[in-house]
């Protein structure tokens, strides 16, 4: 291996273990660009016999939009326990969108068929074309957006232990006026 092989592999490790190995946990990126911006609503595809999903339509609610990839461990991990959270943040304003970038969308169904049964709301973005605009810089990555539709935090990379900070971000966003 030469010594240029070697920030290669390393940026290649990092984006698909889904955060650098010295960050003890995602944190949100209060410089992130898209932070403070609205989004406007993204041409998200269905994904399986799923309806379409805009953006806009949870406008007045607090939205969690969580980027997905069915190659990735770390999200394969993660939608288990937004899936858990459905029903415990729907009745406090609180919505959960997660998005699939696969570029094949039989690839995302494989892996959601694996479970008999989803309370998360899907959606696909083949290639993250309509997510550009987000910046996406790992897999899995979590957008907080307020009920008016603006980016509040970015966690990349997040998790378990991530999520009680995101769930109370959430539930301030979502009882928000």
């Amino acid at each position: 291996m030469n010594r240029n092989t070697l920030p290669v592999l390393a940026a290649f490790t990092m984006s698909c273990s889904g955060r650098p190995l010295a960050q003890p946990h995602a944190e949100p990126l209060a410089s992130e660009t898209v932070v403070g911006r609205a989004v406007h609503d993204l041409d998200l595809k269905p994904l399986g016999s799923r309806p379409a999903v805009r953006l806009n339509t949870f406008r007045g609610k607090a939205v969690l939009l969580n980027v997905w990839a069915s190659w990735c461990a770390p999200c394969k991990q993660e939608l288990p326990m937004l899936d858990e959270a459905v029903e415990r943040l729907r009745p406090k304003g609180v919505e959960i969108v997660a998005v699939s970038v696969d570029e094949s969308a039989q690839d995302a169904e494989t892996f959601l068929n694996a479970r008999p049964a989803w309370s998360l709301t899907f959606a696909h973005d083949p290639g993250g074309r309509s997510l550009r605009r987000l910046d996406v810089p790992k897999m899995p990555t979590s957008y907080v957006i307020d009920r008016s539709g603006v980016v509040r935090e970015v966690h990349a990379g997040s998790d378990q232990m991530d999520f009680p900070a995101i769930e109370t971000k959430l539930i301030e966003l979502g009882a928000a006026p």
